[in-house]
């Protein structure tokens, strides 16, 4: 495990799994990312969700050939970093930051597919 803001740079920030509000599972080198990366898009429409930190599952039918899609959102990420979106779903958001797992529309959207660090950094930041 590494601090998240360490992974802050280039590729090895794409396969970035926080767990927490300061640590996260990562690659630690460009030798490794290769080996760990998910080879997942972002979609607004996705098609994938998490269940805990590491596992992704399905939360609708994948047709064959269909590319895999999580919407980064799930992954409860506390970085202020956001991207321009091209995923072209009617529900795309243009822009997409790590922190929209605060907004109300996708909370309730994606209801029980959140990452367990999204629950966890939610409730220190009510504290």
């Amino acid at each position: 495990m590494l601090k998240c803001r360490a992974l802050s740079q280039g590729r090895l920030e794409n396969n970035c799994f926080q767990i927490s509000e300061d640590l996260c599972i990562a690659g630690v080198s460009q030798e490794e990312y290769e080996g760990v990366q998910t080879f997942v898009n972002h979609s607004c429409d996705p098609n994938l969700g998490m269940a805990g930190n590491v596992v992704m599952v399905a939360i609708r039918d994948i047709e064959p050939g269909e590319e895999l899609a999580l919407d980064y959102a799930m992954l409860g990420n506390s970085s202020d970093k956001v991207m321009d979106c091209c995923c072209a779903a009617p529900s795309c958001r243009k822009i997409v930051a790590f922190h929209d797992w605060r907004l109300p529309e996708l909370q309730a959207r994606y209801k029980g597919y959140f990452s367990c660090a999204e629950a966890r950094i939610r409730s220190a930041q009510e504290l």
